[in-house]
């Protein structure tokens, strides 16, 4: 035997929301629901300007391996840079920023 039973009319009525009523309940209410709302945005924007700066670099490391070759006891190297290494330098972001600063 099942023990569902069709909800009578007075049952089915108990359980429905009335927007209305739902609505004059939020109304009362909206005053305090900005006022936090505002608190807690407020509170975060200034937390959010209280923070230090974060920025951005960027940096090249060269290397340089001495020739093979030893003349008399001093170690001489092969060329002082690797092939493009000074054209990278004078290309990277710091030194463009900074040509770019100067000549505004």
């Amino acid at each position: 035997m099942s023990s569902y039973r069709e909800p009578l009319p007075a049952e089915a009525a108990e359980t429905e929301i009335e927007l209305g009523v739902l609505w004059r309940g939020v109304r009362r209410r909206l005053p305090l629901i900005v006022g936090a709302a505002a608190v807690v945005g407020l509170g975060t924007y200034l937390w959010s300007k209280s923070q230090p700066p974060i920025y951005e670099a960027a940096s090249s490391v060269i290397t340089v391996r001495p020739a093979e070759g030893v003349v008399g006891a001093t170690l001489v190297p092969a060329s002082a840079l690797p092939i493009g290494a000074l054209q990278e330098a004078l290309q990277g972001s710091t030194v463009i920023g900074d040509v770019i600063g100067a000549v505004k």
